[in-house]
């Protein structure tokens, strides 16, 4: 006699539950989705925001066009590649870039970084075109609502060549090149610029001062009341700078040209409404003959100086020794 079975037979298998195996793949996938969509709408809003900034523009009489535009970069970035991009102000000063590439990261949509591989060329109201050519030139621009937006600009192995039947520029050559500006509290900005071993033209005022010798040059200045440095154009922004009690306290200036030099710690600075400067400058000078014609001296002389600009002139004392420096 066969005795009963001692325990119970398996229960059959059910099939296996496979959600554990999709649901990760289901979440990537909704995550991309939801990427590409917010990617779409800020290479939209990018794409607006620029015809937006051309349009106020024109408004207020600038020129401003491109022969295309590309936006792209997916997925982490945002590019916008620009070619025969032209821009000018009502008084003249004009900008044209061939080729210009422009990328942000998605996580930092204000900050954008930009680049000229073929070089720009730029206009003077008076003098013409002047054509830069570079190994590298580029750019950074962050706080677009600041005064001044944290601006920063470098080329390096730079050549300046004026256009047909353009005027000459006073540099043809520089091996780097550097402009920052920075915000900072109480309504004040922070503006640095060098040129470091230039090549100063040779019939223009600074080659007759280099003689053929290096162009080295070096600012760094604060700027106050820099929420006035506002405009249709460079020239109204610096008058209504000026004319609210805007300026530039220089923390240092200096120029070596050749065997010549200007070297200032202290010094306040505006513009002129005919873009001459105005203000003063304590300085010690090298030759100071070569520099300033008015002014005697010996090879390898040093003097202490207080500059003063004003009326369009450069003085020391009651002499009148130059023009002043103009920047428009």
């Amino acid at each position: 006699m066969t005795s009963p079975p001692t325990h119970s037979d398996p229960e059959a298998r059910g099939k296996p539950r496979r959600l554990g195996l999709y649901l990760p793949w289901g979440l990537a996938l909704a995550l991309a989705v939801a990427w590409s969509i917010a990617w779409l709408w800020l290479a939209h809003e990018a794409g607006r925001q620029i015809d937006q900034g051309a349009a106020a523009l024109r408004a207020s009489g600038w020129q401003a066009s491109w022969g295309s535009r590309r936006i792209g970069g997916y997925p982490f970035r945002l590019d916008a590649d620009f070619t025969d991009l032209k821009l000018a102000d009502p008084s003249g000063w004009a900008l044209a870039v061939p080729q210009l590439k422009g990328e942000a990261y998605v996580f930092a949509p204000t900050h954008w970084i930009l680049a000229a591989p073929a070089g720009l060329t730029f206009t003077r109201p008076i003098g013409g075109a002047v054509v830069v050519t570079a190994r590298l030139l580029r750019a950074s621009v962050n706080g677009w609502d600041k005064r001044p937006p944290n601006i920063s600009v470098a080329g390096d192995d730079l050549t300046f060549a004026p256009a047909p039947g353009a005027k000459p520029f006073w540099l043809t050559a520089a091996k780097g090149l550097q402009f920052d500006t920075r915000t900072s509290p109480d309504d004040q900005g922070e503006v640095w610029f060098g040129i470091e071993s230039g090549a100063a033209a040779p019939d223009s005022w600074m080659g007759d001062i280099a003689r053929g010798g290096p162009v080295n040059i070096m600012l760094d200045g604060v700027i106050f009341r820099a929420g006035a440095l506002i405009g249709p154009d460079w020239r109204q922004a610096a008058r209504s700078w000026t004319h609210s009690g805007g300026g530039l306290d220089v923390r240092q200036f200096t120029l070596a040209a050749g065997q010549v030099s200007l070297d200032s710690r202290r010094g306040s600075l505006a513009v002129g409404d005919d873009g001459a400067l105005v203000g003063e400058l304590d300085a010690t000078l090298v030759e100071p003959g070569r520099l300033f014609a008015g002014l005697a001296s010996e090879n390898g002389e040093t003097e202490t100086q207080r500059l003063t600009f004003h009326g369009g002139s450069t003085w020391v004392g009651p002499a009148r020794i130059a023009p002043a420096p103009r920047l428009f």
